[in-house]
């Protein structure tokens, strides 16, 4: 009977067990893509001239708005109102000092406004009213000059 010849030392049982099995290829490794997002630049803020006085003119006006913190929630909903935008708590209430009515470009818009405007509650339309010093009320009291 023919006996296989066992290696007797590890290292020859290595090589032995190398040459009998074929070598498995490498997997060729892809690149790897990161992510980058693209920097966009943000339109800057310009607050367009309107057809009416600007509210820091008007001095009811301005001195109820500057009793109200630049972090108050109707100054932060007055000037998302107004510009369509939440802005920095710095100059939410400069930015509303500086508004005379919409453009003319911005009335052709007056359905968004609106649509924004009624989702105010009753407590916020009356808080709006106290701080532009206008009536509450309907008839003659409630009526647009």
């Amino acid at each position: 009977m023919a006996n296989k010849q066992e290696p007797t030392t590890q290292d020859e049982a290595n090589t032995a067990a190398e040459a009998t099995t074929p070598r498995r290829a490498q997997r060729e490794r892809k690149q790897v893509q990161h992510y980058t997002p693209q920097e966009t630049e943000k339109a800057e803020f310009i607050i367009k001239q309107g057809r009416g006085t600007k509210l820091g003119d008007i001095p009811n006006v301005r001195h109820k708005l500057s009793g109200l913190k630049g972090d108050d929630d109707l100054i932060a909903s007055l000037h998302k109102l107004v510009y369509n935008r939440p802005g920095t708590v710095v100059k939410r209430k400069r930015n509303l000092y500086e508004f005379s009515g919409f453009s003319a470009e911005e009335e052709k818009n007056m359905d968004k406004i609106h649509e924004r405007l009624s989702k105010w509650s009753v407590g916020q339309l009356h808080a709006a009213l106290d701080a532009f010093d206008m009536p509450r009320g309907t008839g003659e009291d409630g009526k647009k000059v």
